[in-house]
């Protein structure tokens, strides 16, 4: 039971991650999912977002 609450309690405070990154940054949805991602592997929000931006600049120099 214990365990399921932690577990609950991370979901939300992934979902305020999501939230902030969406309005401050004006990111979408799929953005905010990779900076998420980023977030949680152990970054800080500065840094996540640095790296997102370095994928995103990545990405659009290819195409």
């Amino acid at each position: 039971m214990l365990a399921v609450n932690y577990i609950d309690l991370g979901m939300m405070f992934m979902n305020v991650i999501l939230i902030y990154a969406r309005i401050k940054d004006k990111l979408t949805k799929e953005d905010a999912y990779e900076l998420n991602k980023l977030y949680m592997s152990g970054l800080t929000y500065k840094e996540a977002m640095d790296k997102l931006k370095e994928i995103k600049n990545k990405t659009f120099s290819k195409e």
